[in-house]
């Protein structure tokens, strides 16, 4: 699991990622505002294998606003590591993005 601290409310948080997520070509199965919980899910193709990537939402002040970010790559073998690599380039793309 990896963490993203950002400087902006929930709100404004929620509606970003909802675009950076599309725009990454990723499926939005799941937005639950109330839970503060997304799920996005990105086909995978004959070079890579199917992304799951849990976010979590949590509102650390009126300004700030913590992700805790999740992936789980759908495969035989079952690599930490492929899954951590994709967690810490999710991060990146997020504090780009922001």
């Amino acid at each position: 699991m990896e963490t993203a601290l950002l400087k902006y409310s929930l709100a404004d948080v929620i509606q970003k990622l909802r675009g950076i997520l599309v725009k990454q070509g990723f499926l939005i199965e799941n937005f639950d505002v109330r839970n503060q919980v997304v799920i996005a899910y990105r086909d995978g193709n004959w070079y890579r294998s199917p992304k799951y990537i849990l976010f979590e939402l949590s509102s650390m002040d009126n300004r700030g606003t913590r992700i805790d970010i999740t992936a789980s790559i759908d495969s035989r073998r079952k690599n930490r590591k492929a899954e951590e690599v994709a967690e810490e380039k999710i991060v990146s793309m997020i504090y780009n993005s922001f």
